[in-house]
C-alpha cells in the first residue's frame, strides 16, 4: 500500500483509486497528513459512497460523497462509530 501511496502523492491532477474496502484506510494512511482522519473500517454492506482525498500543499483533506445511485442506497458517508481513541 505504501508504494501506491507513494505514486498518488508524486502525481498531479484527479486520481481514481479503486480498491478493497478492506485496504482503504491503510492506502489512506500512507498518504501523510489527512483531515479529517477517515473513519478506520469500511462496512461490508456500503458500496454507495466515495472517498475523496483532495491535496493542499502537503496536506490532504478527507471527505465522503454518498452516490444515491441504486436503490437503498444511504444518503449519509460511512460513521464514524464506534469511536476509536487514535483515528491514524
Amino acid at each position: 500500500m505504501a508504494n501506491l501511496a507513494e505514486d498518488l502523492v508524486a502525481r498531479t491532477g484527479a486520481t481514481l483509486v479503486s480498491w478493497r474496502h478492506d485496504s482503504i484506510f491503510t492506502i489512506a494512511r500512507h498518504l501523510g497528513e489527512v483531515t479529517p482522519a477517515p473513519p478506520r473500517d469500511w462496512p461490508d454492506d456500503r458500496y454507495d459512497v466515495v472517498w475523496t482525498f483532495t491535496r493542499e500543499g502537503n496536506v490532504w483533506h478527507f471527505g465522503q460523497v454518498p452516490r444515491m445511485l441504486m436503490p437503498g442506497d444511504l444518503p449519509y458517508p460511512i460513521s464514524y462509530w464506534p469511536p476509536t481513541a487514535d483515528p491514524n
